[in-house]
């Protein structure tokens, strides 16, 4: 009987170990069976993250307005077209958001990169009365696309801090 359970307990540590193996086989060719060159792998930083305060530095603009109305356009052929991010978190192409490190409502606006142009402005309409015109230029490389060179109302903007927040005053 003791010669059975031995046996029985070897068959089994057998047949564990092959099935641990063929386990780990089967997830290591899964994790490596992608093309890293591959066209569907790639970064796109458009993003700006606005931090917009009137002239006073006391009142966020974003407070003042009724941010479910706010549209970017681009211009298609000499044509202001409403940009969209279809396919998104961000379908309208903005977000936004009140969050650490500075707590304060802020919009994430994802910019128009389509085309070839090295240039584009991505035009925003806070109301029916209010567009703002942000200016860039694409930066295209090979999984990469991004934008420098950043103006708002022909004006140049930077983020001087770590957060990347672009802090804006609007007259």
């Amino acid at each position: 009987m003791v010669i059975r359970l031995i046996i029985k307990e070897k068959c089994y540590m057998e047949f564990a170990s092959k099935f641990l193996i063929l386990i780990t086989g089967i997830f290591l060719l899964n994790s490596c069976s992608g093309d890293s060159n591959s066209s569907d792998n790639y970064v796109l930083e458009s993003g700006l993250t606005l931090n917009i305060f009137n002239a006073n530095h006391t009142i966020n603009y974003l407070n003042t307005i009724n941010t479910d109305h706010i549209k970017l356009y681009y211009k298609n052929n000499g044509v202001l077209t409403l940009f969209t991010n279809d396919g998104t978190d961000f379908p309208d192409a903005y977000h936004v958001f009140q969050e650490p490190p500075i707590n304060e409502k802020m919009i994430k606006i994802f910019c128009y990169t389509g085309g070839n142009n090295d240039t584009e402005e991505t035009y925003v309409k806070w109301n029916d009365t209010d567009y703002d015109t942000i200016s860039y230029t694409i930066n295209r490389s090979l999984n990469t696309i991004s934008i420098t060179n950043i103006k708002l109302n022909s004006q140049p903007i930077t983020n001087n801090n770590e957060s990347g927040i672009f802090y804006v005053i609007k007259e």
